[in-house]
């Protein structure tokens, strides 16, 4: 199998690399909270949740008004 010259000069995913290094870190016993790719590795916390739920309740009626 042939790889074309441009597939070969694709750069190395650095969201990879990233999340690679932070499982590493968290090998070692390291502190590590990491953003790299998909979701943070703890919950929201209460206080936020119960902020977005308010706003929903505010927000969701009008939404819902202008979509009919």
């Amino acid at each position: 199998m042939t790889i074309s010259e441009r597939v070969k000069n694709i750069n190395p995913s650095q969201t990879l690399a990233i999340t690679a290094q932070a499982l590493e870190m968290k090998r070692e016993g390291k502190k590590v909270i990491s953003f790299a790719a998909g979701e943070p590795d703890f919950d929201t916390p209460e206080n936020i949740r119960e902020r977005q739920f308010q706003l929903l309740k505010k927000v969701l009626p009008i939404t819902l008004q202008v979509q009919e």
